[in-house]
């Protein structure tokens, strides 16, 4: 068998332990929680709600009449509404739970994307993985 061969083999497995360490520590998710506080539920879930309302109509969301009597919608920062991500995961899973989705696929993305750093930089196997790991599963 190729080093080259083999490396991706390492590479792969690694990947996988990864997102298993990661599906333990999301096991809540796995079981049908939702990760949320009070800042999701007071700003997050009506923001993705009008934002679907929005996008499903086919207008552009600049201001929302909902929240303070109306209220800048796309010049507010926390609302994402120029983040292609924010947009597909309301559009597939929902406003509710697509905070959940986003959170979840950003901490997958940064383990995986540490860990190859790590690689590339010639760490070890080992500290790739703990590199990757503390990463993509810290708070």
């Amino acid at each position: 068998m190729t080093t080259r061969r083999l490396e991706g083999r390492k590479v792969a497995l690694a990947v996988v332990g990864l997102v298993a360490m990661l599906a333990f520590d999301y096991s809540p998710v796995l079981r049908g929680e939702l990760l949320a506080g009070r800042d999701v539920f007071r700003i997050f879930f009506p923001d993705s709600a009008f934002l679907l309302e929005s996008l499903r109509t086919g207008e552009l969301p600049l201001w929302t009449p909902y929240m303070r009597l109306g209220q800048p919608f796309a010049a507010t920062l926390y609302s994402q509404v120029f983040y292609p991500p924010r947009w597909v995961a309301v559009l597939v899973s929902g406003h509710i739970v697509s905070m959940t989705v986003m959170h979840i696929a950003h901490a997958t993305l940064a383990a995986v994307g540490v860990f190859l750093l790590a690689r590339r930089l010639r760490a070890s196997w080992p500290a790739s993985l703990v590199a990757g790991a503390m990463f993509g599963l810290s708070p």
